[in-house]
């Protein structure tokens, strides 16, 4: 990529210009430079993948992520890294064995057993009225009662 040389447009060399042409390579600098730091974000995000996998073995990842940018190695050129590694991974320490996959069986009782309440399952059974009831009690209410009529109205229904 050759290097860009920036322009201050506002500079006194440049009066004799035509001030569009001026606020054009105004636009397209700063365009340029949204661009340079987008590109940089998305190299660094797909640094960060491309390491992420590579660098899983050992038990300071970051450390050896620091020396390998330090000697100016790019961590997108897979056979770069892994020379590198294969050179200089000795010097890290590796994770000790192989991580311990989470448990996905639960250990005891597979099959816990629940106390036998009979048939208390729907909350109007057990005292409380259910949606649909609480629904009706809403739209039933006397429309011209005063806040302790409606209280009184709504303790009488279980709300």
């Amino acid at each position: 990529m050759t290097d860009i040389q920036h322009i201050n447009v506002d500079d006194e060399q440049w009066d004799g210009t035509p001030r569009a042409l001026r606020e054009h390579v105004d636009k397209l600098q700063r365009a340029l430079n949204e661009l340079k730091t987008e590109r940089d974000q998305l190299r660094g995000q797909f640094t960060e993948t491309a390491l992420g996998n590579v660098l899983a073995g050992f038990k300071n990842p970051q450390r050896v992520k620091a020396a390998l940018l330090g000697d100016k190695i790019d961590p997108l050129d897979t056979e770069a890294v892994n020379k590198w590694l294969s050179e200089n991974g000795d010097d890290y320490a590796r994770a000790t064995g192989t991580a311990e996959p989470p448990a996905t069986e639960v250990q005891g009782d597979p099959a816990p057993t629940f106390p036998d309440y009979g048939r208390l399952n729907a909350p109007s059974e057990i005292g409380e009225p259910s949606v649909a009831d609480q629904l009706q009690a809403v739209q039933n209410a006397p429309k011209d009662a005063s806040p302790q009529e409606l209280l009184a109205y709504f303790a009488s229904k279980g709300i």
